[in-house]
C-alpha cells in the first residue's frame, strides 16, 4: 500500500520564503526612493539659499541669515567679499555647505558609509554699492 502525500503540502512555505526574500530588496527600493527624492529636493533648496546668500552679501547684508531663512542647517562661507565702494564688474563669491541626514534606514541597510553625505553649492552676484 503506497501512501502519496497531497501536492499541496509540499508548496506550504513557498510563499513565506518568497515573500522573505523580496521583502529586503522592495524595502530597500522603496527607501532609496524616498531619500534619494528628500535628497534631490534639498539639493534644488541648497542652490536657492546659495543665490540669497549670494545677493545679500552683494548688498552688504548678511548671508548666513538670508541662507538660512530657505534651508536650514547651512553654512555659508564668503569668498569674495563686496568692498564698500566696488568697481564695475565685481562680483561676490559665496559657498553653501549642508550635511543631508537620511530619514530612512536606507543608509544603513544599503552599507553605506555610516556619516551623512555633505552637500555644497555655490554662488555669485554682482556687487552693488
Amino acid at each position: 500500500m503506497s501512501r502519496r502525500r497531497d501536492p499541496r503540502l509540499r508548496d506550504r512555505g513557498t510563499a513565506t520564503v518568497e515573500f522573505a526574500i523580496v521583502v529586503p530588496v522592495l524595502l530597500l527600493l522603496v527607501f532609496g526612493i524616498i531619500d534619494f527624492g528628500r535628497m534631490a529636493s534639498d539639493h534644488v533648496q541648497l542652490t536657492a539659499a546659495a543665490r540669497a546668500a549670494a545677493m545679500a552679501a552683494a548688498a552688504h547684508a548678511n548671508p548666513t541669515t538670508a541662507a538660512t531663512s530657505v534651508l536650514a542647517g547651512v553654512s555659508v562661507t564668503v569668498n569674495n567679499a563686496c568692498p564698500t565702494a566696488p568697481r564695475p564688474g565685481r562680483v561676490v563669491q559665496v559657498t553653501v555647505t549642508y550635511t543631508f541626514r537620511f530619514a530612512t534606514p536606507f543608509a544603513a541597510l544599503a552599507s553605506l558609509r555610516s556619516s551623512n553625505p555633505t552637500m555644497t553649492a555655490q554662488a555669485a552676484a554682482p556687487c552693488r554699492g
